[in-house]
């Protein structure tokens, strides 16, 4: 990794192995213990976050479709979603790492994507720009639709909301970024949108657009609209190409799939927020960097180092929590007492030798089947990639090639590539590797 190229190089090269029996070989790393060093650096008790007894949830913040596509982002995280109904005073401990600067700039860049998309459209059809609520948008369609049926009509960020649903037991509200709306045999067909500043729809997005298509119908039901309206299966996204931001891409998809889980979603929503468990059993992972909520998460997460645990899965974790164990010298004491029927023979094995690598600072490997890594290497590559901090596609490379006696032997840069650039790039790797 970049952190041990810009170390001791001595990192790479074990001078002490020694073996425990005929089978095992130990090897002892000569860099410092990085959970240990991150635990004397970071932990500040301050800004752990503290688990009410029991969660005053603020029923008058609605289920949005940002919301539920931002949960499906952060992988259904429960803290997360609970925290979105917490009351803000409760929440005292809430400390965004985001660059602020960084955020404008990603704004700005999606209102000007946002434009362009909307000047496209207007050269082709007809825009109803007013942020009104959407029975408001659809009483002012009928002269669009008096003498040309095949006229197409984009209605601009309408307001749906809904109350109590059946199966939605909070508020609902979304303003979906367009609706397309065409008419036929006296029936308003609408089609719902979104725009997305991304080079390609993520799973989390379909999910945003999903919910709206889901709240249209609710929407004009409650507000007991009288048009004759059908919601066509089939939204859309529009996003841009890589090449080219002038250029607009639609991408099309079923939303059915979405529209049939979402009451089983609605309900296990409704019962996270119901009990504190949806706080207090988290999981710290490698996208929890993005989320707001992360700095104290990850502050309470060293104090439990059980969540360090090398490939710790739910389930595993869970069953860790179930005998009590929240940290790795308490995960140590439970082995030590022989308590192998709680783990399967291989796991309980397993966790033996992660705990060696993590608390002894030492690897332990069964059998030499290869030579020891990185020891007497020919060769050594070094690659750097660096994403773009808005479209998250690589766009910087760094490359070095060194001999045996860590001589370089060939190095080159390549910066602001696009998507052709790159592959490019990768072919001159490729060759200069071969």
């Amino acid at each position: 990794t970049n952190e041990t190229i810009k170390g001791d190089k001595q990192w790479l090269f074990w001078d002490e192995i020694s073996s425990s029996n005929a089978f095992d070989i130990v090897l002892t790393s000569h860099a410092e213990n990085f959970l240990q060093q991150e635990k004397n650096n970071n932990i500040d008790q301050n800004i752990i976050p503290v688990i009410p007894d029991k969660l005053e949830i603020d029923q008058n913040k609605p289920l949005t479709a940002k919301r539920l596509s931002y949960y499906f982002y952060h992988q259904q995280c429960q803290r997360w979603l609970t925290y979105q109904w917490l009351s803000d005073d409760t929440i005292t401990r809430k400390s965004p790492l985001i660059n602020n600067e960084l955020k404008q700039h990603r704004l700005a860049k999606k209102q000007t994507f946002e434009q362009q998309v909307f000047d496209q459209l207007a050269n082709k059809h007809t825009l109803i720009y007013c942020e009104l609520a959407l029975s408001e948008q659809l009483s002012l369609l009928q002269p669009y639709f008096k003498n040309d049926n095949n006229h197409r009509v984009f209605l601009v960020r309408p307001i749906l909301s809904c109350n109590h649903h059946n199966s939605l037991k909070l508020k609902g509200k979304s303003i979906p970024d367009l609706i397309r709306v065409s008419q036929k045999n006296n029936t308003l067909h609408l089609t719902v949108g979104d725009i997305r500043v991304d080079h390609q729809a993520q799973y989390h997005h379909r999910w945003q657009v999903a919910y709206n298509a889901w709240l249209l119908p609710v929407y004009l039901q409650q507000q007991n609209n009288t048009n004759n309206y059908q919601i066509n299966t089939q939204s859309f996204i529009i996003s841009r190409f890589i090449d080219n931001d002038s250029q607009i891409k639609w991408n099309g998809f079923d939303h059915s799939p979405y529209l049939a889980s979402l009451p089983t979603l609605f309900k296990n929503i409704q019962q996270q927020l119901q009990s504190t468990s949806s706080i207090t059993n988290f999981q710290i992972q490698s996208h929890c960097a993005q989320c707001d909520y992360f700095k104290p998460c990850y502050q309470q997460s060293l104090n439990h180092d059980i969540h360090y645990f090398p490939q710790l899965s739910p389930g595993l974790l869970q069953k860790f929590r179930q005998q009590g164990i929240q940290s790795l010298d308490e995960l140590t004491e439970f082995c030590q007492q022989d308590q192998k029927n709680v783990f399967s023979p291989q796991q309980y094995e397993q966790i033996q030798s992660k705990l060696i690598a993590l608390q002894q600072n030492q690897i332990l490997l069964k059998k030499p089947t290869t030579r020891i890594f990185p020891s007497n290497l020919s060769l050594t590559f070094l690659v750097d990639i660096q994403k773009h901090p808005i479209t998250g596609y690589p766009y910087h490379i760094a490359f070095q090639l060194m001999d045996q006696r860590q001589q370089l032997m060939y190095e080159a840069y390549w910066i602001n590539l696009t998507s052709t650039q790159w592959q490019k790039a990768i072919q001159e790797l490729q060759q200069q590797i071969t």
